[in-house]
């Protein structure tokens, strides 16, 4: 298993990591995704969620 992280990631917590990992092995996927939601996402690489 490995973890990849995008270089424009803003701080993430050893919790936040922790439950990752976690949900990733409970539900036995092959690739997990965590996005969030933010006020102002010009800078960043983007997910878009739902209808753009």
């Amino acid at each position: 298993q490995f973890l990849i992280l995008n270089g424009d990631t803003p701080l993430l917590t050893k919790d936040t990591l922790t439950s990752l990992i976690d949900y990733h092995q409970s539900e036995k996927a092959s690739l997990t995704l965590l996005t969030t939601v933010i006020p102002d996402p010009r800078g960043y690489g983007r997910v878009v969620r739902g209808k753009a």
